[in-house]
C-alpha cells in the first residue's frame, strides 16, 4: 500500500524499491517458469534468470522478486529494461528476490517475513552465486533515516514491510511503499515564449484535474 512516510519502529524492517518487472518464479526440478502479476507467462522472455533460477539449491520454489536493469551508477532503469526487452538482450537483467512462499514441498505463507527472508537468505548461503539472481537485502534502521538515503542515491522510493506479518495476496499495510519521486498528469494549457532563445519555451501554463475538475 503507498504511503505518505516510512514508518518507524523495531516492528519493521526497509528495503530499495526497485524499478522493473515484479516476476514470480515457480521451481519444479528443472521446470522453471517466471510469471507476471496478471498470471502471464514470461520465462521466455528472460530465459537468462530463468536458467539461473534453475541453479538455486532448491526442489520445488516459489519465489517473489522483481527483474531489473541497473544503469553505470547501479540505478534501475526501467528505460534500460524496456530498451533490453525490445533489443533481445538479456545479458543485464537482474532478478531481486524478497520474498519465499513455498519450499521443497512445504507452504511458507503463514509464517512471519522475518521467517520466510532467512529462509530464502539459507538458498543463498547454499547456492553458487550468479550475475542474474541476487538476495533483495533489508535494513533494520529507523525508516525516515532509510528514506534519506534512498532519496539521496536517486532510487525510486523503498518497500517497509513488517517483521511478523505473514504473506497475503493483495494490498496490505504490512508493505508499505513511500515513493522518493512524486508524480502527477498535467494538460499543457499554453505556452510562454523564451525571451533568451528563438524557437524555445519559456515556461508552459499547466493545469490539473482534482476530484473531476480541471
Amino acid at each position: 500500500s503507498l504511503a505518505t512516510s516510512p514508518p518507524s519502529g523495531s516492528q519493521w524492517v526497509h528495503e530499495v524499491k526497485f524499478d522493473g518487472y515484479r516476476l514470480q518464479a515457480r521451481i519444479d526440478g528443472e521446470d522453471v517458469k517466471l510469471l507476471t502479476r496478471s498470471g502471464l507467462d514470461w520465462t521466455k522472455r528472460f530465459s537468462s534468470i530463468a536458467d539461473a533460477v534453475r541453479k538455486l539449491a532448491v526442489g520445488s520454489a516459489l519465489l517473489d522478486g522483481e527483474v531489473v536493469v541497473e544503469d553505470g551508477s547501479g540505478i534501475p532503469s526501467f528505460n534500460a529494461l524496456v530498451a533490453d526487452l525490445k533489443d533481445g538482450r538479456q545479458e543485464r537483467f537482474r532478478y531481486y528476490l524478497f520474498d519465499l512462499l513455498y519450499l521443497n514441498g512445504v507452504s511458507l505463507q503463514g509464517a512471519s517475513f522475518a521467517d520466510r527472508k532467512q529462509a530464502l537468505a539459507n538458498v543463498f548461503g547454499s547456492t553458487e552465486t550468479s550475475a542474474h539472481v541476487a538476495l533483495s537485502e533489508h535494513f533494520m534502521i529507523d525508516g525516515p533515516k532509510f528514506f534519506e538515503h534512498v532519496s539521496r542515491l536517486g532510487l525510486e522510493g523503498m518497500i517497509s514491510k513488517r517483521l511478523d506479518a505473514p504473506y497475503r495476496s493483495g494490498r496490505s499495510k504490512d508493505w508499505l511503499k513511500t515513493k522518493c519521486v512524486q508524480s502527477q498528469e498535467f494538460v499543457i494549457v499554453g505556452y510562454v515564449p523564451a525571451t533568451t532563445a528563438r524557437r524555445a519555451i519559456g515556461s508552459l501554463v499547466l493545469g490539473y484535474y482534482d476530484k473531476g475538475k480541471l
